[in-house]
């Protein structure tokens, strides 16, 4: 008896100071399981079903993922891992824009053929993790990317120190990857 009294206090204290369950995040951290890897899913469904092309819009790159709405998404993943998903939903629902409502970075115009290291899918937040949960320690204080190759679900983690360098990196590809396109007259 004595055992079980001090286990619920334990527990009790624990419950307390939050370290069992954090009870005001439990709704946002299981809203947000796994949504970099659901999205890189759909986007392989999505160019699948397009000749190998990833969404591309007129518009915008966040109007480009929306494409993905309803066919291959159901919408609460399109909020990113730090983004309002209320806010995307009802924009989904009303045919508005996600801008300032999404925290996707999603970068348009690419094939599933294209060099794989070129980054697809990234969140404006640095340092969560494809959940959305907080990563921990200077290491890990990045950014987690999808990369064409990766856009299977994995996902690489970018820290914070080699960012920028990853940034330009990114475009020195993309242009690349552009140039042979034109080169090679393959436009749609």
């Amino acid at each position: 008896m004595i055992a079980i009294l001090g286990v619920l206090i334990i527990l009790a204290v624990a419950i307390t100071l939050g370290v069992v369950i954090d009870f005001k995040n439990v709704d946002f951290w299981h809203r947000r399981a796994g949504m970099m890897g659901t999205v890189a899913t759909e986007l392989r469904l999505y160019a699948l079903d397009h000749g190998g092309w990833f969404p591309r819009s007129n518009k915008d790159s966040l109007d480009a993922l929306q494409k993905l709405y309803p066919t291959y998404a159901a919408g609460p993943e399109l909020a990113g891992l730090s983004g309002d998903i209320d806010a995307v939903m009802n924009c989904l629902k009303q045919g508005k824009s996600l801008t300032g409502k999404s925290s996707w970075v999603y970068i348009q115009g690419m094939k599933d053929t294209d060099d794989p290291t070129v980054a697809l899918l990234w969140d404006l937040q640095p340092g969560l993790y494809g959940t959305g949960v907080n990563q921990r320690g200077p290491m890990m204080r990045g950014h987690v990317v999808s990369t064409i190759g990766e856009i299977n679900g994995f996902e690489t983690n970018v820290v914070e120190a080699g960012w920028t360098n990853f940034l330009r990196q990114q475009e020195q590809l993309r242009k690349a990857i552009l140039a042979n396109r034109a080169a090679q007259g393959n436009r749609e």
